[in-house]
């Protein structure tokens, strides 16, 4: 594995499993783990145009969003209505849909628009290349939900929302300390590494290279000048989208972190 410390952290990583499609590894320190793609050209592909997104998985991923915009709202909602929200890999864009009708003034980002909701295409905004962090000069909150675990160097990402001067950050990931995450993982280590390749979606254009756990995910933000402002576990709906596994991450977690600069009342669960 050509990286060897944590970027959460700095912990040296230890190699928990290696094959010709994925390399994973962890960190003793805090326990994410971190994944490298030998093969990183099988996922260059737009994940929105796969034969698997059909209008039934689409529509099943909307009633998904929607419970889960639901939890959001109902923990965050008072935070969130003090500025623009900005939806960071919104997709289809359900949840800037529900939140717009709950009262907030939000919008989506993403780098394809391709089963983007035609209710918000007016604020949506087009993303030139992957990762590519918008002017946030009129964002008071950014979300990232289910998307920071796709991305291969999610350092530089909080590195750039900091520089930013965004108020906000509300995350959204599956964490390792979920049931199905530990499962996976003590199977890894016996060399039983198929439920943990179906976890990290390796056959598919948007891998996970991170499945991170709570104080791995606390570390990557507090190095990097924010600390958490409130955060609450939900339920992660996945039995609508049979054969992706999208509800066997592990546990999921929300967190809405602050810049330090402005920080208030940080806690931690």
């Amino acid at each position: 594995m050509k990286r060897t410390q944590c970027y959460c952290c700095c912990g040296q990583l230890a190699l928990v499993s290696n094959s010709s499609v994925v390399e994973v590894a962890q960190c003793p320190g805090c326990g994410s783990l971190l994944t490298e793609f030998p093969k990183s050209e099988r996922h260059e592909d737009d994940p929105w145009q796969l034969q698997s997104v059909t209008p039934t998985f689409l529509e099943a991923l909307r009633l998904r969003r929607d419970r889960q915009a639901g939890a959001i709202i109902k923990r965050f909602g008072l935070e969130l209505r003090k500025g623009k929200l900005l939806d960071y890999g919104c997709g289809q864009g359900a949840f800037v849909l529900y939140a717009r009708g709950q009262g907030l003034d939000a919008a989506g980002c993403d780098i394809s628009s391709i089963n983007l909701k035609p209710e918000i295409a007016d604020s949506f905004v087009a993303l030139s290349e992957p990762w590519e962090i918008p002017d946030l000069s009129a964002v008071r909150t950014i979300s990232f939900l289910d998307v920071l675990e796709h991305v291969e160097h999610p350092d530089q990402i909080v590195d750039k929302l900091f520089a930013s001067g965004v108020e906000n950050v509300l995350i959204k990931v599956p964490m390792l300390h979920g049931p199905i995450g530990l499962i996976a993982h003590t199977l890894a280590r016996f060399g039983k590494l198929g439920l943990l390749h179906r976890l990290l979606l390796v056959d598919e254009p948007a891998p996970h290279y991170s499945f991170f756990t709570s104080k791995g995910l606390k570390k990557l933000f507090e190095e990097r000048g924010f600390v958490l402002a409130d955060s609450v576990r939900i339920a992660d709906v996945g039995s609508e989208l049979p054969q992706r596994l999208r509800g066997m991450e592990g546990e999921p977690s929300l967190r809405l972190v602050r810049s330090s600069r402005r920080a208030w009342g940080a806690r931690w669960p």
